[in-house]
C-alpha cells in the first residue's frame, strides 16, 4: 500500500460560506414559569370574584396550589412527573 500524501489546492471561491452561529434560545426555568402562572392566577382570581363565586373558588385553589409549589421546590419535581 502506497503512503503518498496528496495535497489539495482549493480556491476561496470553492469554499462554502460559513453559516452565522445561531443565537441561544432563552428557556424559562420551572420557577419562572410558576411565578408567571402565579401572577396570572392572582389577576384571574380578582376578576372572577366580581362575577362568579364558584369560579373564583376554583381559581383560588389553583392559586394556592401554585403558591405551595413556589414555596417548596421539591414538590415541583413531584408534580412534573
Amino acid at each position: 500500500m502506497d503512503k503518498t500524501v496528496v495535497r489539495l489546492h482549493v480556491t476561496e471561491s470553492e469554499v462554502p460560506e460559513a453559516k452565522p452561529a445561531k443565537q441561544p434560545v432563552a428557556v424559562p426555568t420551572p420557577a419562572e414559569n410558576l411565578a408567571y402562572i402565579h401572577t396570572m392566577l392572582r389577576e384571574l382570581r380578582e376578576k372572577a370574584s366580581e362575577c362568579d363565586w364558584q369560579l373564583a373558588h376554583f381559581i383560588e385553589i389553583a392559586y394556592l396550589h401554585n403558591a405551595d409549589l413556589l414555596n417548596n421546590p421539591t414538590k415541583m419535581r413531584r408534580h412534573r412527573k
